[in-house]
C-alpha cells in the first residue's frame, strides 16, 4: 500500500533542469571551473560519465547478495505514512558491512568524533564481488573511501522526502546499476535526476529536499560513494560538462 503523501509527491510532471540555461562564470583554468560547478554552483545535481564503469557486472554481482542486504533507515516508532518501505543497503568499505547508515546515528558512537571512526573494506561484503571491489580499488577516481555502499530498493518500494545535510554541494557520487522505468528520484521543486537503467551516475547535492518511489516490478540498485576524490575525479567533472553543454 502507498501512503498519500507519496502518491501526492510523485503526482505532479516531472521538470527537467537545463544546464545549458544556466550562468557559468569563465574561468582560465578547468580545475576552477570544477570547483566552482562542485561548491558553487547551487545545481541541484550533474550527471558524470564514468570510463569504462562494469555497469553489468556489477549489477549482477549485487543482486547475487540480495540476501544479505540491511534494512537502512526502517522506523518502526514513527507513523508508517512517514516511513520508509523497501530500503536496504550493504557496505563494501565503512565501519562494517551492515552499518550503512552515518556514523553519528549509532549509539555506540555518541562519544565519538568523526576523526574517531575507522573505515575500511568489508571484507565479508568484498569477497562476493571482486569485479565491483577490484573496480574502487584500481579503476574509480578516489583517493580514499568513507563509506562505499549498494542501496537497493524494492519494487513498490519508497524513500520519504528528506535531506541529508545542511550544507550545499554536489556529492556524494550516486552511480546507477539499474533504473527501472517507473522509478523516480525526485527533487522537490527541482525535477528528477535522470538515472540510466544500463549504468550511469551523478553527483547530487542532498540538501535539498528528495525522495524516491520504485513504482515497478523491478529491484533498484545503485552504489553511493562517500569519500576523497583525486585530479581524474576532476577530469572526469569536467568532460562530462563540456560534453552536457555540446
Amino acid at each position: 500500500m502507498i501512503p498519500d503523501n507519496i502518491k501526492e509527491y510523485f503526482k505532479s510532471d516531472s521538470c527537467t533542469f537545463d544546464f545549458k540555461k544556466q550562468i557559468v562564470p569563465e574561468y582560465k583554468h578547468p580545475h576552477e571551473l570544477v570547483n566552482w560547478i562542485l561548491y558553487s554552483s547551487g545545481w541541484p545535481y550533474f550527471p558524470v560519465s564514468l570510463p569504462n564503469a562494469p555497469y553489468l557486472e556489477m549489477l549482477k554481482e549485487a543482486q547475487a547478495l540480495e540476501p544479505l542486504f540491511n534494512p537502512h533507515r526502517i522506523d518502526t516508532d514513527i507513523p508508517s505514512e512517514y516511513s520508509n518501505k523497501g530500503w536496504s543497503s550493504l557496505c563494501l568499505h565503512g565501519e562494517s558491512w551492515n552499518k550503512t547508515d552515518h556514523w553519528a546515528s549509532y549509539e555506540e558512537n555518541k562519544s565519538k568524533t568523526q576523526k574517531d571512526i575507522i573505515y575500511d573494506w568489508c571484507e565479508e561484503i568484498t569477497d562476493l564481488c571482486p569485479t565491483t571491489t577490484k573496480y574502487f580499488k584500481e579503476q574509480f577516481p578516489y583517493e580514499s573511501y568513507d563509506r562505499l555502499r549498494f542501496m537497493y530498493l524494492a519494487p513498490g518500494g519508497y524513500i520519504q522526502q528528506h535531506v541529508d545535510r545542511d550544507t550545499s554541494l554536489l556529492s556524494p557520487i550516486n552511480i546507477s546499476l539499474n533504473n527501472p522505468e517507473g522509478c523516480i528520484f525526485r527533487m522537490k521543486d527541482l525535477g528528477d535526476v535522470p538515472f540510466n537503467n544500463n549504468g550511469g551516475a551523478c553527483l547530487v547535492d542532498i540538501s535539498n529536499p528528495h525522495s524516491v518511489w520504485n513504482n515497478s516490478d523491478t529491484p533498484r540498485i545503485h552504489i553511493i560513494v562517500h569519500g576523497v576524490q583525486n585530479q581524474k575525479f576532476n577530469d572526469i567533472v569536467y568532460n562530462s560538462y563540456v560534453d552536457l553543454i555540446k
